[in-house]
Parts: C-alpha cells; structure tokens; sequence
C-alpha cells in the first residue's frame, strides 16, 4: 500500500514508501549533483583564505601573522564545532531549510567582511557569520549522499568530496586574480553571486517526502546519540587519529603561499601550487572511490598509506628550494589528502552505532574543530619565533607518522566489529 516499485536493468526490484527516495536512482544523482555544487563554492572559496591571508598581511602591517591566522583557524573551529548541531537540524527540519539558510548566512558573511577595517571584526563576520553558513552547506551535502546511495556509495561519495578541491582548483587562481586586479574587499561582494547556484542547488536536494523529518522517530534522541559516541572504544580512538592528522593536514593549505614568498617564489606562480594540490586531491577522491566500488579494496589500507604519503611530503618540504620541488610536493601531498579525506567519510560510520552511522561524521566533525583550527595558528606561532617553517612542517609530519600508526589499530577494531555483526546476522533465525 502506498510504495511503488522500480525495476533496475539487473533485475533488482526497488520499493519507494510514501514516496520516499529510491537509492542509487536518477534523482539519487541529481542530488548527489547539488551536493557537489554546496560543497564545491563553500569549501572552494573557504580554502582560498590563503590568498586572503597574503593580502592581510600587506594591509595590516602593524599585526602579527599569528594574529591574522587566527582569523582562518577561528572560522574553521566554529564550522567545525557546529557540524553535530547541523546533523541535528537536518534530522529534525530536513535538509532544504538548512541549505537555504546556510546559503544566506555564507554570502552575508563575506559581503559584511568586505567593509571591516578592524582585524578583530572578522571573528564576527568571516569567523562566525561566514563560518555559520560554510557548515549549513557542507555538513548536509556529506549527509545526504547515504540516503540516496547504497551500491554506489563509495562513488557518490567521492565524486562529492572532489567538489571540494575541484573547485579549489579553479578558484584559487580566480580568487588571487581578483584580489591583484580589484583589491580584497571587491573580490568578496563579488563571490556574492554564488548565491544563485546555492539556491538552484537547495531545489536539488530532497524534499520532506523524500526524506522525512526525525522529530517523531523514537531512535532521534540527541543525548542517547551523544552517549553512544561516547561510550564507543573505536569511535574515540578515530578521533584520536583524526586529530593528530587535523593538527597538521591545513598547515600547507594557509602557509604554503607565505612560505613560497620567504624563498623568492611570487604569489602569481605559488598560487598555482593551490590548483595542482586540488586537482590531485580531486583525483584521489574519484580514483579510490571507484577502486573501493569497483574492486573492492580495503579502505583501512589506502587511510594507512595515504598518512604516511603526507608524513614524508611535508617532512621533505622544507628542502624544497625551486617552483618546480614545491609543485611536485604539491601533487603528490594533494593526493594523498584526497585518499584520506575520502577514507574518513567511509571509515567513520563503520566504527558507530546504526542509528547513528549517517550522521556520525558530524560528531567527528566537531570533535576536530579545535585541532583543526590549531594547527595552522601552531605553525604560524613557530614562523613568529623562530622565523622559518621548517620546524612546523617538521612537526605536522610527525603528526601524520604517529596517525598511520593508530591506524593499523582503527583496521583491527573496525574488522572485529564487522565479523561480529556477521555473527549476529547468521545466528538470527528466521521468522516464520
């Protein structure tokens, strides 16, 4: 009563009740299309603040490097700490509202920057209202793929989080020209016009029908949800983990342009070292996804090796004395974030309760926002004293070292907890 049945070209039969979305469908897609695009202009434009980090420095002379990455690492940690409460939105009010609203806050934040002239306003506009509607973006376009997906999960999965450095590829060196030509302040009333994409987008996504609203359901209990994370050995050892590589991973992200100009590299050259390490961050994405539907690989040893990759990049790092080493450390860092990123978002709900699998990365998410937000401010603290980032990078490599550690533990847990839940499911005795 009331379901609809589709017919898949390998015979596979799909039900919809009450209208709700058929995973792995055509409209599986087009959402996944409008998740590419949120997290595509909120993450591509968030990852230029590199750019904005050079320009502020040149304006604001009589201020400390330390000082003005705290504006970045302020805007990442306050994302970063209301992913849980974007989970929670979007599992009492759908994801549309919260896309829409996210929307609004993340083009009023950059319009509102671009006529601060007090450092310490930023935390305000670009840091809190800016930060606001960054997460109202991207944490629903992460959460929605696992409704819409199921044998393609892993290829939906990462063909949204490329968005993220796709369009960091381009937007980067879009971003550096804008500022060159026009000054900072234009380029943000310019970004304004996202808006129109972000709106078309929100359309995309699915409606309360196709994704009803957990506010009556009995298993949406935020504190039963808390505790579950709590109590769970192998989600706080991931955490763990992920902060180690959150300590590290954003360094060459902010200070990578900064550190091309302290060895005679000019900006309109080391920008372009933000578009390859998108690009290959992209490529990682898409190729391991594919490879992890496809032939079906473990995902626990591509996060093991893609830790160590970024472990001897940035260590190596410093040596680089040319254009052309920082390029090379660009491509090959870039990818190996890409593998990493992506193994995150599959790695996470395998270690959490069922109930909890889908929205479990906000939780990570949000444990993350301070470590995240501190690494780059570390490095920049580093540069102040001792006036070189080799001992930052130095450090964030020994991070991502002790992380592709842990993980080998992560591995051990995450396959005894899935023999387990085998063991479960074949001593269940059929109801007659």
């Amino acid at each position: 009563m009331g379901s609809e049945i589709f017919e898949e070209k390998d015979g596979e039969c799909k039900v919809r009740e009450n209208g709700t979305i058929v995973k792995d469908s055509k409209r599986s897609w087009f959402v996944c299309l409008g998740a590419i695009c949120l997290i595509g202009i909120s993450m591509g434009i968030t990852n230029c603040f590199g750019v904005l980090f050079v320009s502020w420095t040149r304006e604001f002379q009589e201020i400390s490097r330390t000082k003005i990455a705290w504006v970045g690492s302020f805007h990442f940690i306050w994302y970063m700490c209301l992913c849980p409460l974007c989970g929670i939105l979007t599992r009492y009010f759908t994801f549309r509202p919260v896309v829409l609203l996210g929307s609004i806050l993340f083009c009023l934040g950059l319009l509102i920057s671009s006529f601060v002239f007090d450092i310490s306003v930023f935390y305000l506009t670009y840091g809190v209202i800016f930060g606001t509607g960054a997460c109202l973006l991207y944490m629903p376009g992460i959460i929605v793929v696992p409704f819409c997906f199921q044998r393609h999960l892993a290829t939906a999965t990462g063909l949204v989080a490329a968005a993220n450095c796709a369009f960091t590829m381009w937007c980067g060196p879009v971003y550096e020209y804008l500022v060159r030509h026009y000054g900072w302040r234009a380029t943000l009333r310019i970004v304004n016009l996202f808006l129109i994409p972000l709106v078309v987008s929100c359309a995309l996504f699915p409606s309360k029908k196709q994704v009803p609203s957990e506010r009556q359901s009995r298993s949406f209990k935020v504190s039963a949800s808390f505790g579950r994370m709590v109590k769970n050995k192998g989600f706080l050892i991931w955490i763990l983990l992920m902060t180690l590589v959150y300590l590290g991973i954003f360094v060459p992200l902010v200070h990578l342009m900064s550190f091309c100009q302290d060895i005679g590299i000019p900006t309109y050259i080391s920008v372009y070292n933000i578009t390859l390490m998108s690009g290959m961050e992209t490529l990682g994405k898409v190729l391991s996804g594919k490879l992890i539907d496809i032939l079906n690989w473990n995902v626990h040893t591509f996060n093991i090796l893609s830790l160590l990759t970024l472990a001897v990049c940035i260590t190596l790092l410093p040596l680089a004395r040319t254009a052309s080493h920082v390029f090379i450390f660009a491509g090959f860092y870039g990818f190996a974030m890409g593998v990493q990123s992506l193994c995150v978002i599959i790695i996470t709900p395998e270690l959490s309760h069922p109930d909890d699998a889908k929205h479990a990365v906000t939780y990570l998410f949000g444990a993350l926002s301070i470590p995240g937000g501190v690494g780059p401010v570390l490095a920049a603290w580093i540069f102040d004293v001792s006036r070189s980032y080799h001992l930052a990078f130095f450090i964030a490599g020994g991070f991502f070292a002790c992380a592709a550690c842990l993980g080998t533990l992560i591995h051990l847990l995450a396959s005894r907890n899935t023999s387990m839940s085998y063991d479960n499911v074949s001593t269940t005795k059929p109801v007659t």
